[in-house]
């Protein structure tokens, strides 16, 4: 959450009690307003994120 935040894309946290215990998780949500462009930003950053916490 907080990663892709410090790069400019925001994702609300969802974590109890509006999910249950031990299942939060990300709301990624796209509107027309969004390009291409914006989405493969998105999961650039969210697959730099899985390296860099595999790497640890």
């Amino acid at each position: 959450h907080q990663w892709l935040i410090e790069r400019g894309i925001y994702v609300p946290a969802i974590r109890p009690p509006t999910v249950p215990q031990d299942t939060s998780r990300l709301r990624i949500s796209f509107s027309a307003l969004h390009q291409d462009k914006d989405v493969m930003t998105l999961m650039k950053n969210i697959s730099d994120f899985e390296s860099q916490s595999d790497a640890h």
